[in-house]
């Protein structure tokens, strides 16, 4: 048995969608996104109890994350109003600014509730994201198929 061995199907697939160009860059952004979103929650947590000690860090992970859930069913329709692209873009956007200011008031030694505040503004920029990657890798790929292969590195959990 030489010469001719077909790739396996999936493998084709997925092949196939990273020749799409769109695909790629979406990807790229959502592996970068995955990763400062796991240093900014380990950063500031860090940061809590750095500053305010072992009993704050639950009271600001949950001070982030009631804004979130506030702000999630309208953020999350961000795509509906926008061409999905720039919606992701922006969203994208958005989360690096607000990142790079919670950052800086980290460094500047701002008071701590200037730092959770920020940091509470990058949580509900999160929001927006995963329903635009969602949203945006399906009007990028042609065929149902190619969205199974573009989804299959992008876990929506």
């Amino acid at each position: 048995m030489t010469g001719n061995r077909r790739k396996p199907a999936s493998l084709a697939a997925f092949n196939d969608v990273l020749a799409i160009p769109d695909v790629r860059r979406v990807e790229a952004a959502w592996l970068a996104f995955n990763a400062g979103e796991w240093a900014v929650w380990v950063a500031i947590l860090v940061f809590a109890y750095v500053e305010t000690g072992p009993a704050s860090v639950g009271i600001v992970a949950v001070a982030q994350l009631i804004p979130a859930a506030i702000a999630a069913p309208f953020t999350a329709t961000l795509g509906d109003r926008m061409p999905r692209g720039r919606a992701l873009t922006l969203a994208y956007g958005a989360t690096g600014a607000a990142m790079m200011a919670t950052c800086a008031s980290m460094i500047v030694g701002a008071p701590p509730v200037v730092t959770y505040a920020l940091a509470a503004v990058v949580v509900v920029a999160y929001t927006s994201i995963r329903p635009l990657q969602t949203a945006t890798l399906a009007a990028v790929v042609g065929r149902a198929e190619q969205l199974t292969a573009a989804n299959a590195p992008s876990p929506i959990l």
